[in-house]
């Protein structure tokens, strides 16, 4: 075979007789033609050359269907990480232009928004102090729905906004205002009614249900925010005659008198009986008391505090007795107890009466007492021309056996009783209709009847 030998610079074309050799290889090395690396310097670099005239401008119209891009990959020498500096940036590029524009109709459903999940590098974002705009293009509904929503209960669901941190805060005695920025309305309009007549209009609220809250008497607090007008302004009325109209309030009651009702009741044995908890200024205390011995009349005690009603005694024979009937208005600070008739035989009976207001008055009237060996006469308390409110009181005692109310007495609202005495209340109330109250015993031996009312102010 011929030698070929190179020397000096490379030639442009080599033959091989008639025929062009395109390459000569040395082994695996490429001898011809020779190939060189040219080092690119940083900078900025312009293409250059003459451009390619088409001969023809043609227009290629897409079929609907898939296209794959082909060809080869473009293998990168370098991998490089771009850090964006800090600032703002623009997309720039050619629109793609659509060649139909069409409008998809979603079927009723249950819609998955999938993809892959954007990983933030920081989740902690700091708003400066400042104000913000939301931004961006509206949503044009293509329907406008009007929902009517049925009578019932509805349950908000959701997922729960998780608070970062949860601190408390301890708010110190002063003086604090609302700042920020003001919603400053871009229109400020000022409608004047024309003079007629205007008719409310719209929905009717139906109720679940219709409840009447009965207050009881007393005095109530109007608590709320006040109400600002924007115009404070004075009308002069011309000569002439006016007539109010409206609609009438009706007023149910209107009383400075209090509601009464039973607090306590209390008996004892002994010669003294004790004081209920929780008693309260304004509060009356009715207190009975029954004391029997022989051949002496039990000495009579005047207990702290309280006014007598009836007091009545025997002071001839070998049983004797003495029965009584007091009352006071508490102060509220009454403890411990109360110190009564002492003597062979004692009952006591203590009623406690409150009032929805502070009792300040009470007047006895119509108190009848009898002491006897044998049937008492039958008591009549007459409540004709007095005041209410006001309480019944009847009070039938007995040495030798357990006394009681016979049939013919007047239902009481409450009775008390031991193995000495009977006791009971009658309340009636303003707006009540009070009838006389009849109380009617038989000889249980040795016998005491007290009758009487009393009115409250």
């Amino acid at each position: 075979m011929p030698r070929l030998q190179l020397l000096g610079h490379s030639p442009d074309v080599l033959y091989l007789g008639d025929d062009i050799v395109n390459r000569v290889f040395y082994g695996d090395i490429q001898i011809f033609p020779r190939g060189y690396s040219m080092g690119a310097v940083v900078g900025s670099y312009s293409f250059n050359g003459q451009p390619a005239i088409m001969s023809k401008s043609r227009i290629l119209s897409m079929g609907v269907g898939a296209y794959t891009l082909t060809g080869q990959a473009a293998s990168l020498s370098r991998s490089l990480k771009v850090i964006a500096a800090l600032g703002t940036y623009a997309l720039s590029g050619q629109n793609a232009t659509l060649s139909k524009t069409r409008r998809l109709i979603s079927d009723v459903g249950a819609y998955t928004l999938t993809g892959q999940d954007a990983n933030l590098k920081y989740s902690v974002l700091v708003a400066a102090v400042g104000t913000f705009t939301l931004t961006g293009h509206p949503v044009g509904l293509v329907y406008a729905r009007r929902m009517a929503a049925n009578l019932g209960t509805y349950v908000l669901t959701g997922q729960d906004t998780q608070a970062y941190k949860t601190i408390l805060m301890p708010a110190a005695v002063g003086s604090y205002s609302l700042s920020g920025q003001a919603v400053n309305l871009v229109p400020t309009r000022k409608v004047i009614a024309a003079v007629g007549n205007y008719t409310l209009t719209g929905q009717i609220a139906n109720l679940i249900r219709s409840l009447r809250l009965v207050a009881d008497a007393a005095s109530y607090i109007l608590t709320g925010q006040s109400s600002i007008l924007a115009y404070n302004r004075v009308l002069k009325a011309g000569v002439g005659s006016y007539a109010f109209a409206g609609q009438d309030a009706t007023l149910t009651k209107t009383s400075s008198l209090p509601v009464m009702s039973s607090f306590s009741s209390t008996t004892s044995t002994g010669a003294t009986i004790a004081w209920p908890g929780s008693i309260a200024a304004g509060d009356v205390a009715i207190l009975l008391d029954w004391g029997y011995t022989v051949f002496s009349t039990p000495a009579d005690v005047a207990a702290s505090g309280f006014t007598d009603i009836i007091n009545g005694s025997t002071t001839t024979g070998v049983e004797r007795g003495r029965i009584k009937a007091y009352y006071k208005i508490l102060t509220g600070s009454e403890s411990g107890s109360i110190t009564g008739l002492s003597s062979t035989s004692m009952a006591k009976a203590l009623f406690i009466f409150r009032g929805t207001i502070a009792v300040t008055t009470v007047t006895a009237f119509d108190a009848t007492q009898e002491i006897t060996a044998n049937n008492p006469a039958d008591q009549t308390v007459a409540v004709s021309g007095q005041a209410l409110p006001m309480a019944l009181i009847g009070f039938v005692t007995a040495n030798n056996a357990t006394p009681a109310f016979d049939a013919g007495t007047t239902t009481f609202d409450g009775t008390v009783s031991t193995t000495r005495m009977f006791a009971g209340y009658k309340l009636f109330n303003v707006g009540d209709t009070p009838v006389d109250h009849a109380v009617v015993t038989s000889d249980a031996g040795f016998n005491g009847l007290i009758t009487f009312g009393v009115s409250f102010a």
